[in-house]
């Protein structure tokens, strides 16, 4: 009986161990400075805090779409507009707003990084749960991000990758 209340105490720090640093794939310049950029994108985020955002987003930041336009042809918003449009899209329920965010991957990619996360968002009274993408770019000391969007929407759980199947 004994061994039975221990056992987690024992195997608590290999499951910790498996799981792994997230930010291993990440180039060792990069690694501080992309966790400290993830963690104001994601408060960004998750508190809507448009102005900071602005400083830190993707010249040409996924505003109606999906994807972050790298080409320089995106509409140059300034930061009020930026603001402005963000609270819109997100009050009047065109866009959901991101309520956590937990990591589970980073991968490189061309030029910066591919983040994928667990994360809750809401949209009017409508409740996601999923695993979202966003970019992130490193360059003269600084990190920029992209737009999220959902791949992977309402898992049961996040290391889920595939439909439920229902019989």
């Amino acid at each position: 009986m004994r061994v039975l209340r221990i056992l987690p105490l024992i195997l608590l720090p290999f499951l910790l161990a498996a799981k792994g640093d997230l930010y291993q794939p990440v180039a060792p310049a990069d690694r501080q400075l992309l966790k400290e950029g993830l963690d104001r994108y994601v408060q960004d985020q998750i508190k809507r805090n448009w102005s900071d955002l602005f400083e830190i987003k993707i010249p040409g930041y996924a505003i109606e779409t999906n994807y972050d336009d790298l080409s320089g042809n995106a509409p140059v918003l300034s930061k009020h507009e930026f603001i402005e449009k963000m609270y819109q899209l997100t009050s009047n329920g065109t866009e959901p707003y991101m309520q956590s965010f937990d990591l589970v991957s980073i991968t490189p990619v061309k030029g910066g990084y591919e983040v994928h996360g667990c994360s809750k968002a809401q949209r009017e009274s409508f409740h996601f749960k999923g695993i979202l993408t966003f970019t992130a770019y490193v360059s003269d000391g600084q990190v920029h991000f992209g737009g999220w969007k959902y791949i992977y929407l309402m898992p049961h759980l996040c290391s889920q990758t595939e439909d439920s199947k229902i019989y």
